[in-house]
């Protein structure tokens, strides 16, 4: 549940004296005023078909749109970038997107992808900018939060409030205790978490920010925890579904929330930022088990909707346990490879990927969410970025073929990638589309008429629905 992504190197606290013992965080929040803090800031709002102004569209991260969009697509225009993009956020006529490795946030013309401003940061951004009445606000890898003009990508504040130190990740400089890009707007508040782990460098810190001002309104320091016999604290056997092989505590990520609590991963937090206990929790979030930022789907990682992250779910009880997937309140869609059981064995040569529809039932008397199967349907590829529009399910992916000469060509992306189109009624193939790259992961948008999907080749693609 905690595990560190990569190969990591580590090494103890100087002067620490038992794994147990508090190391020391100096949490000082310190607001840096940008040229148009005072600036009076265009407040309109564009909730509704023509935006989708924040990762995965709303507080939910649910995937989804009202926004019609024909299954028959074609292309309108492409924008050239370099080859690591984010997903895109769409308001008030500009696509707004993360520049990852350039370590830039940049806004393009919506109707033509013509670039309209781009703005630098200290440390890569990995996910893509919450636009919020006006202002543009993403976290950096390092260790900031900022907060723009929509309209001209200006400063008008930076936050942070941990100490400024550095480290070397992935041939990079970053902070010790970075920011996802994707900040979480939820009742007025933006909430993020800085920092990697709760177990090191003294813990995460969540923040609550005055999204006008940057001014601190809530936090909640995270580290460990530990129990008196030094070691991390196990879970009891009732909240890991049986056995006590899982560890309390977290890891950093892009937050959600819904109408009562504040989500990190499996964790809940009312709006104030107090923990939550998750025999308390009635309705399901969606919790992705590596982190929605980590691209490559592997055994035993998946994404689900459950009011906690069980141990059993990855030995093959669970439910719901797609490669990725996208809900609209009960109803959920995801696609289904390699099952996340001990055991299970997936060739897609035979099997091959599912779409999977369901709907959550009611809580019943074990760990897990009841859900009633609606339908699945076979498909040609692999799940890599899906969205949901009125009653469209769209997936990109790259082609499930397997050249005899050469068996991981299409995993390898050498195959182009899939756009592909399904009836979320009953699953019926509506249209399918060759892309010359495969999708980026997590990439689709979808706003009235238009879809938008970002592919590895540094391309962001806009389509838009025949006549």
């Amino acid at each position: 549940m905690v595990k560190l992504t990569g190969f990591n190197a580590l090494a103890s606290e100087p002067g620490l004296k038992s794994s147990a013992q508090p190391i020391p965080l100096e949490i000082e929040p310190r607001v840096e005023k940008g040229p148009v803090f005072a600036d009076s800031i265009d407040a309109k709002q564009t909730d509704g078909p023509q935006s989708w102004p924040t990762y995965r569209n709303s507080r939910s991260r649910g995937g989804c749109t009202k926004a019609a969009v024909s299954a028959k697509l074609e292309p309108k225009w492409q924008a050239q970038l370099t080859p690591r993009i984010s997903s895109p956020t769409i308001a008030d006529g500009k696509v707004f997107l993360a520049d990852v490795d350039a370590h830039s946030v940049c806004a393009l013309d919506a109707d033509t992808g013509e670039q309209r401003w781009s703005y630098t940061t200290g440390g890569r951004v990995d996910s893509p900018p919450t636009w919020h009445q006006g202002r543009l606000l993403f976290g950096s890898r390092d260790g900031w939060v900022y907060c723009l003009r929509a309209e001209d990508g200006r400063l008008a504040w930076r936050f942070k409030a941990l100490p400024d130190r550095s480290i070397c990740a992935y041939r990079q400089v970053e902070s010790a205790w970075p920011v996802c890009g994707s900040i979480l707007i939820t009742d007025g508040i933006a909430y993020f978490c800085a920092g990697r782990n709760s177990f090191l460098d003294g813990g995460m810190v969540l923040f609550g920010l005055d999204p006008e001002t940057g001014r601190v309104r809530h936090q909640r320091h995270l580290y460990g925890p530990y129990g008196e016999d030094e070691f991390p604290i196990r879970m009891t056997k009732e909240e890991v579904g049986g056995n006590g092989f899982g560890i309390q505590g977290n890891k950093a990520d892009v937050l959600l929330a819904d109408d009562q609590y504040v989500y990190l991963r499996h964790s809940a937090f009312t709006p104030d930022l107090t923990p939550v206990d998750a025999g308390r929790l009635e309705k399901p979030h969606l919790i992705a088990t590596p982190g929605f930022v980590q691209p490559v789907p592997h055994h035993r990682s998946f994404w689900t909707l459950n009011t906690r992250l069980l141990y059993d779910i990855p030995t093959g009880r669970g439910p719901i346990y797609g490669d990725i997937l996208v809900k609209d309140g009960a109803r959920f869609y995801e696609v289904r490879g390699y099952q996340p059981a001990r055991g299970s064995f997936f060739d897609p040569r035979v099997a091959g990927y599912t779409l999977f529809a369901g709907e959550i039932g009611p809580k019943g008397t074990g760990p897990h969410q009841t859900v009633n199967e609606r339908w699945t349907a076979d498909i040609p590829l692999t799940g890599k970025a899906m969205a949901l529009a009125g009653d469209v399910v769209f997936v990109a992916g790259t082609p499930a073929e397997f050249p005899k000469d050469d068996l991981s060509k299409a995993y390898d992306g050498r195959m182009g990638g899939v756009l592909w189109a399904a009836s979320a009624e009953d699953g019926t193939k509506l249209a399918e589309y060759k892309l010359d790259a495969p999708p980026v992961w997590d990439s689709l948008a979808v706003v009235e008429g238009r879809l938008f999907l970002c592919t590895t080749d540094g391309q962001l693609r806009c389509f838009v629905g025949k006549e």
